[in-house]
């Protein structure tokens, strides 16, 4: 499947330690299962973590506000 993640204001989305880029992240490939998030806003002080379910064959879009 592939994961896209949109995020208000902004955030770089991380995977564990490795950064998979700053929102808004295009469609990327994922395994099927389920993943912890973790979205980082420095300018404002905001850190968020989530979980996000990816499924064979469909894009799973992640929406997210910080704030």
């Amino acid at each position: 499947g592939k994961l896209a993640a949109q995020v208000e204001p902004w955030a770089d989305v991380y995977l564990g330690e490795k950064k998979l880029g700053t929102t808004p992240l295009a469609p990327r490939e994922f395994f099927e299962g389920t993943y912890n998030l973790r979205l980082v806003n420095i300018e404002i002080g905001a850190m968020r973590n989530v979980r996000v379910q990816v499924q064979a064959g469909k894009t799973t879009v992640l929406k997210e506000k910080l704030d």
